[in-house]
């Protein structure tokens, strides 16, 4: 009886599943066939009577009689699958095979065993696959047999099945909108089970829906799979094997698997052809089905681990005008656990099929795969790439033993660079040959370059070469360059543009004077011979009364306080014409955006294990000190190539400096005591050496004046990191820390900015503001020539030189004094 709000249409007919008329493989295009070998235990004799059976017990044809349907390729041999629970030849037992309970170890009461045999397959033509033959389609009348009910049903009447079924359909639509789909069915009950009180029976029901759909269109995805860069690290070397599995509606195909990197290159066309879809193509351009890149890591044994997903809406086209515009390679960020898993770089192109408009050709193969068409792939270009691998630096133990002689490997797409071998870090954390080069071919413009990546192996007894820390470098647009002219001189251009040598009021880094006297009363002078640290108290402010001869001298106080702008303390210094310091608000690695932190020449990378061990708090295991040059080369490779910007480096060996601490003062530090003031002193701190101003402790201020010198010696770069604290001296209990900086000195020796002592503005013999550098001016200009690959200057006389391809005279600097 038709429910209430609905009605019958049209009258009852049968209607056959419709999964029978497909194959397992349906919707695949490779597929792991499989087959069970059965064998029953004959008393007194072992195991025999050999049988076939598919997964649930149905008898099948023997493994040697199968064979690839038309349109498939075997792939390889049949196997036993041993990636179960079975033993070593494959087998699983149990008492009886309708029973199941099959297990791993054979017992006496076992009677049955099987085990499964496999076989891969390839389809190489889409058109012939899919559907059954005519003979293996379910008939007419549309029953379906099975052994018993509770069983799973088959199209084919075999002689072991007792029961079958059919399904009979009658369409049902509802009379208005908003109809309850779900209502109580009244069914007219038979004559022999009704009784006089009861002619109907009411059941629950909800009816199954059906979308109708008049017409059907057809369409072809092209996935254009360049490359990924910064994948997450699915093995524990830190490398990953990895694939991407693209899903578009109910297809699926998976790119090539590119093994040990976290960046790999696949340039691998996906052609999804004959895609079946009932949204008319107008309505497909506005809103086209979203595509699903799954990025995963291939294991040999397991399943694959899940490394991110991206999503992507695919370009829709449908005129042939359509066809002619190229697609454009996109970067698409993938997620992985709610945060970054890397970037996929990919195009994604949907074509309407019809027969008025013919596809664009097919992209060309390289073996069996499609690559990616060449107007869509990115323009190579002959590029050299200099690679400055400088050393490694507080690397962590690996597996329980330091790294001692590390090789770092650097590649970039297919090509790898290798460095040597160090002898030892502990001796020496540098490379004795730190110079790589590269001739690659990359992409122009730099939205595709592929990224640098990095790993550090440590070489051990054995032959054992374990990877100890690995990272990708994914911008490389800054260490890009011009490259040399072949005679070897720079093209570096210099700025003169508002220099005027009147202008005596800057100079680079905070400059003391030398003082010679040393005072032994006031502030305690904390002198530690075993240390080799100096206090030098000439540094503080004096204090009692001073002669008028001492009140008219001019010392270094005076020209701080000057260069302060507080005028009741420094007297006359400003009206004598001397120079002033400039004090920088920040570090001096920040102090002028030029600086760069001082990284011109190598960066610091901070090296990961990859796959992050659980007992590991960290995942930064090391740095490396590095940099690159990035410049075209001639396309022809018998041109002369240029010189090498890596060409005048400093000595890669540890050499022992004289550093030179002052401390002057401290502003608005954080309050310790309950007071809300401190009583702080400095901790000076560099590899093994330890220096403090315990004894002589500020007390009671957020705001004081130290005015202390440390002077030690450091072996760069075994000992590289300065560390300053201010620490709160507390009688009862430990000090507190207030605050600490950490300070590169390796990086201040080795930068061009010379980073190392402060230079005047002015040149003076005599005087407050004496000339204090070990190296004269000239030197120092003939070093900064030759670390910039220019000719040294060349001098006129005693007012005019040539430096670079400028003529200086000293005229145009204004007033010399």
């Amino acid at each position: 009886m038709e429910p209430q709000g609905w009605r019958f249409v049209g009258d009852w007919y049968i209607s056959p599943e419709i999964s029978m008329s497909f194959d397992r493989d349906a919707g695949h295009r490779k597929f792991l066939e499989d087959v069970f070998e059965h064998e029953n235990r004959i008393p007194g004799v072992g195991w025999g009577m050999t049988s076939w059976a598919d997964m649930r017990g149905d008898s099948f044809t023997s493994r040697d009689e199968i064979v690839a349907s038309e349109g498939w390729e075997w792939e390889d041999v049949w196997q036993v699958d041993l990636n179960r629970a079975v033993d070593e030849d494959g087998w699983e037992y149990a008492v009886e095979s309708s029973m199941g309970g099959y297990g791993a170890v054979e017992k006496r009461y076992h009677l049955c065993r099987r085990r499964r045999w496999v076989r891969s397959r390839t389809l190489t033509n889409p058109e012939m696959a899919g559907k059954k033959d005519e003979e293996h389609l379910p008939d007419s009348s549309g029953w379906e047999y099975a052994v018993f009910f509770n069983t799973k049903f088959h199209h084919k009447n075999r002689h072991t099945d007792i029961v079958r079924r059919r399904r009979w359909h009658r369409k049902m639509i509802a009379q208005q909108p908003g109809t309850s789909p779900v209502f109580i069915n009244k069914l007219k009950a038979s004559s022999e089970d009704s009784s006089d009180d009861e002619g109907e029976v009411q059941t629950l029901s909800t009816p199954r829906m059906f979308l109708s759909l008049p017409e059907v269109y057809k369409y072809e995805l092209r996935a254009y799979m360049y490359q990924a860069r910064d994948l997450n690290a699915g093995d524990k070397s830190g490398t990953s094997d990895p694939y991407a599995q693209v899903s578009f509606l109910n297809y699926s195909q998976a790119t090539e698997q590119v093994k040990k990197t976290l960046s790999p290159t696949w340039d691998q066309t996906l052609l999804f052809d004959k895609i079946v879809c009932h949204e008319s193509p107008a309505v497909i351009a506005v809103n086209p089905p979203e595509i699903v890149i799954e990025i995963f890591d291939y294991n040999k044994f397991g399943k694959p681990d899940m490394l991110g997903r991206a999503f992507a809406k695919p370009k829709v086209k449908i005129t042939a005008d359509d066809y002619q515009e190229n697609a454009c390679l996109e970067w698409y960020t993938i997620s992985h656990d709610g945060g970054e898993g890397g970037e996929l770089l990919a195009a994604f192109e949907l074509f309407a099929v019809s027969d008025n408009v013919t596809l664009p050709f097919q992209p060309e193969k390289h073996g069996a795969l499609y690559n990616v068409p060449s107007g869509i792939r990115p323009v190579l270009k002959r590029t050299g790439i200099e690679i400055l691998c400088w050393g490694v630096r507080s690397m962590k133990n690996f597996q329980l033993s330091a790294v001692t002689s590390p090789v770092v490997e650097f590649s970039i797409g297919s090509y790898i660079a290798k460095s040597e071998v160090m002898v030892n870090t502990k001796k020496n954390p540098n490379f004795p040959k730190p110079v790589l080069f590269l001739d690659v071919l990359i992409p122009i413009e730099e939205h595709y370059t592929p990224p640098m990546n990095i790993r550090v192996k440590d070489h051990r007894q054995f032959g054992r070469h374990p990877l100890v820390g690995c990272l990708s470098v994914g911008k490389l647009e800054k260490y890009r360059c011009d490259c040399l002219p072949l005679t070897g001189e720079s093209t570096f251009e210099f700025d003169f543009t508002g220099l005027d040598a009147t202008d005596r009021n800057s100079e680079h880094v905070v400059d003391f004077e030398v003082v010679e006297e040393y005072v032994e009363s006031g502030e305690a002078s904390a002198l530690n011979n075993d240390k080799k640290a100096i206090s030098r108290s000439s540094l503080s402010s004096k204090q009692g009364d001073t002669t008028q001869e001492q009140a008219e001298d001019i010392d270094w106080w005076s020209k701080y306080y000057a260069s302060c702008g507080e005028t009741s303390r420094y007297g006359d210094y400003l009206e004598k014409g001397y120079d002033t310091l400039e004090i920088y608000d920040t570090e001096l690695e920040k102090a002028n955006d030029f600086f760069n932190g001082f990284t011109d020449f190598c960066d610091t990378f901070l090296l990961k294990r990859g796959r992050s061990l659980d007992e590991e708090e960290s995942d930064i295991v090391g740095e490396l000190k590095a940099s690159f040059k990035i410049y075209p080369l001639p396309d022809d490779p018998k041109e002369h190539m240029p010189p090498q910007h890596f060409s005048t480096l400093p000595s890669s060996d540890p050499e022992e400096c004289i550093v030179r601490v002052y401390i002057i003062a401290a502003n608005d530090l954080q309050p310790k005591d309950s007071s809300g003031l401190a009583d702080p002193y400095i901790v000076v701190k560099i590899g093994q050496q330890r220096f403090d101003t315990m004894d002589n402790y500020k007390p009671n201020t957020l705001n004081p004046i130290f005015g202390h010198l440390f002077e030690f010696t450091a072996n760069i770069p075994l000992e590289t990191e300065l560390k300053i604290k201010v620490v709160d001296y507390d009688i009862i209990g430990s000090d507190d820390l207030i605050g600490e900086t950490i300070i590169d000195l390796e990086n201040r020796i080795l930068t061009k900015h010379r980073a190392t002592c402060g230079l005047p503005a002015n040149y003076c013999l005599t005087g407050p503001n004496q000339w204090r550098n070990a190296l004269t001016p000239k030197e120092i200009l003939v070093n900064f020539c030759q670390q910039n690959n220019i000719a040294e200057p060349i001098y006129y006389g005693k007012t005019g030189l040539k430096i670079g391809h400028r003529v200086l005279n000293i005229g145009d600097f204004g007033e010399i004094y």
